[in-house]
């Protein structure tokens, strides 16, 4: 059987093995049931997966330019609003302060997708993950500290654009 398997097939799911019909296990080299080994790539695809390798894009100079313009305006907004509201109306420059922070990460969350290091998986973070998450500029873009959720590991995402 494995001579006539294409090898893309073969380098996809694995060899096919003399017991059982079956195809080698990758993560233990012994051969397993042939559904098993195919099992993560069906779902993949019932999942729509598969077509949603790459969909984002890299992240450029414009985003990282136009990130920084809306934190700056951000931070302008504060500085200014603390002037004016600080002494007497506290309470309402703090509710101002956090509306204003909450905005901010809920569209960087809905603008910034991550990219998983090790298997390539691209995804998506809540609000919350994106506030409380540790996070940090780099030269390639920028990353942050998340559990991937196809390989479940923790790792430093690459920041791309959706």
């Amino acid at each position: 059987m494995s001579a006539c398997m294409p090898g893309i097939y073969r380098a996809r799911y694995g060899s096919a093995s003399a017991a059982g019909g079956g195809f080698e296990d990758r993560s233990t080299g012994r051969p397993g049931p042939r559904w098993k080994s195919l099992q993560p790539s069906l779902t993949r695809m019932i999942a729509g997966d598969h077509m949603a390798q790459h969909r984002h894009r890299e992240t450029t100079r414009r985003d990282w330019v136009r990130t920084t313009a809306f934190v700056a305006v951000f931070v302008a907004a504060i500085i200014i609003a603390a002037i004016f509201l600080l002494p007497a109306y506290w309470y309402i420059w703090i509710t101002l302060a956090a509306a204003g922070l909450f905005l901010l990460v809920q569209w960087h969350a809905k603008n910034f997708a991550y990219r998983c290091p090790r298997c390539g998986h691209e995804f998506e973070i809540s609000t919350f993950t994106d506030l409380t998450s540790p996070h940090w500029p780099s030269k390639s873009g920028g990353w942050k500290r998340l559990e991937c959720p196809r390989c479940h590991e923790t790792v430093k995402a690459a920041v791309t654009k959706k």
